[in-house]
């Protein structure tokens, strides 16, 4: 389940981060700035690129949260432990942490 908000973070973050740099593009390489008719092509590009731009602030948010759970002891699992006696009083990692082979 983690690895498909992980997923669909980063590709919502890549789609919202296409969009704005594709909106800004045809806004500036493409339309010509002098055409007034095309004001309402530029208010839709506008919108695209506001809502992109939010998109993306709330991704990369969402990429911040999972980056900092993946960093805690006992995330995905999230099964806390009452403190251990024998190591003073600190609680001991979750199963799924304790089985983890040793990193080199």
């Amino acid at each position: 389940m983690a690895e498909v908000v992980a997923w669909l973070v980063r590709w919502v973050g890549f789609v919202a981060l296409a969009g704005l740099v594709g909106g800004l593009a045809v806004d500036l390489l493409v339309l010509s700035a002098h055409a007034p008719e095309l004001g309402a092509v530029r208010g839709r590009l506008r919108a695209l690129r506001l809502v992109s731009a939010l998109v993306l602030l709330a991704a990369s948010g969402g990429e911040l949260l999972l980056r900092a759970a993946t960093m805690s002891c006992c995330w995905p699992c999230s099964r806390r432990r009452a403190p251990d006696r024998a190591r003073g009083g600190a609680s001991a990692p979750c199963s799924r942490w304790a089985s983890r082979p040793p990193s080199r």
